[in-house]
């Protein structure tokens, strides 16, 4: 892969990265909404968002991986040109 190839990979990972943790954090937003109200028979709504949540936060994770690995395989082309 070209370096120009590898920095636009990079480049979409963390675009990606940064989207689903600002999902992640918009979830957390509407959770705390939820507790604040301190209304009952919210559970479901409640569970349906902590499972979102996880979601988001694992999707995240994910990215966030592949875009160590892709960083260090630039770094390492970029060390070696």
């Amino acid at each position: 892969m070209t370096d120009l190839a590898l920095i636009q990979t990079v480049l979409g990972l963390a675009s990606t990265a940064v989207e689903l943790t600002g999902q992640a954090s918009k979830t957390v937003t509407s959770i705390k909404s939820i507790f604040k109200e301190e209304s009952g028979g919210r559970n479901s709504e409640a569970q349906a968002l902590l499972n979102r949540l996880l979601e988001d936060l694992t999707s995240a994770n994910l990215m966030n991986a592949k875009l160590s690995t892709t960083l260090k395989a630039l770094v390492s082309e970029l060390d070696n040109s």
